[in-house]
């Protein structure tokens, strides 16, 4: 498995840390809930995530959404993402 060392000077926040993971990132799902006070319980695992670059598109307008196209999104099985890390024993 491949390391990323992350420095950080006078905290040792695990948000703050993990929030260096990547830029122009955001925390979501349970993190999120707790980061903006809507939970007291402290999650067990913190979930950041990113945008990734879209593609151009050659479709003339592409913010037109097709029932067609959100039944095939969801017929698949859930995407999981291969990349996660480990911080104070939280992955």
């Amino acid at each position: 498995m491949k390391s990323k060392v992350i420095y950080s000077w006078k905290t040792n926040d695990e948000f703050t840390v993990i929030s260096g993971l990547k830029s122009e990132s955001y925390f979501t799902h349970y993190s999120a809930l707790y980061l903006h006070q809507l939970s007291l319980q402290i999650p067990k695992t913190i979930y950041l995530n990113f945008e990734h670059k879209s593609s151009p598109s050659n479709k003339r307008d592409e913010n037109i959404v097709l029932q067609e196209s959100i039944d095939k999104a969801f017929q698949g099985s859930q995407r999981k993402s291969l990349v996660s890390f480990s911080f104070l024993e939280k992955k």
